[in-house]
């Protein structure tokens, strides 16, 4: 039974994952692991071509342990015939990811930022997963055409490639990803919701250490910046008096 065994939406987006879902021998299992790497590179299935979305994914069970995730990931990224892609997919923050998580990646991406500075975010862009939108989609475009969705936008969870429908829809996110323009004052979209709420599951299910976060998430600008390693923060003028001391970055993190 599926209810014995780990689920894939919560599966590590890699090889001992993807092994472990294949051990399940699940056309079900697999093709909700396969649809979740789809959906981190910005794409999906196309309604029509389900079937031949399910022969792909038989053909990786029959391979068993031969199976590689590097192949997998090669194979979606030359965009196969039955899936489709949103070319306005960003990198943004994973509304499921802890804010702790999400501040670290961001003092890790500030530091090594060379295509803009940290110091000039917007004052609209001003909670935790803001902020990330803001950081994690230009530092992607920063890598330019060597950029892989799934090796360079993940920083341990905090992150995911995101298509524009699933970004649109969080408040303010279409305002700080890069290309995105000010908002107007007071104008907000029905479509628009809460960016504390997390992702559905059918977007992005939490990891084991995204499921331990607390169900609140939001930060206000002073938490962010003390949570992550410290950046400028001297456009800031207003917030110079209550911000504490940043914390020494953080080393040693593997992104």
């Amino acid at each position: 039974s599926v209810l014995c065994v780990p689920n894939p939406l919560g599966l590590e987006l890699g090889q001992e994952g993807l092994e472990e879902v294949l051990s399940q021998e699940s056309v079900p299992q697999a093709e909700l692991f396969v649809e979740r790497m789809l959906r981190h590179m910005g794409g999906r299935v196309r309604e029509n071509e389900r079937d031949e979305f399910k022969n792909m994914v038989q053909g990786l069970i029959a391979q068993g342990s031969d199976a590689s995730f590097p192949d997998l990931a090669s194979s979606l990224g030359s965009q196969p015939s039955w899936a489709e892609f949103d070319s306005n997919a960003k990198c943004v923050a994973n509304r499921n990811a802890p804010p702790s998580v999400v501040g670290e990646a961001i003092g890790w991406t500030c530091q090594r930022a060379t295509s803009f500075s940290c110091d000039d975010l917007p004052t609209y862009c001003n909670s935790t997963y803001k902020i990330a939108d803001y950081i994690f989609s230009r530092y992607y475009e920063q890598l330019g055409d060597t950029a892989s969705p799934l090796e360079h936008c993940s920083f341990n969870g905090a992150a995911l490639f995101a298509a524009s429908s699933v970004y649109g829809a969080w408040t303010g996110s279409s305002h700080c990803v890069s290309g995105g323009e000010a908002p107007v004052t007071g104008a907000t979209t029905s479509a628009e919701v809460d960016d504390t709420t997390t992702t559905d599951a059918s977007t992005e299910a939490p990891t084991t250490t995204e499921a331990a976060a607390s169900s609140s998430h939001e930060e206000t600008m002073p938490d962010i910046l003390s949570a992550a390693p410290k950046f400028a923060v001297h456009s800031f003028a207003l917030l110079a008096t209550i911000l504490f001391p940043l914390v020494t970055p953080i080393t040693g993190l593997s992104y």
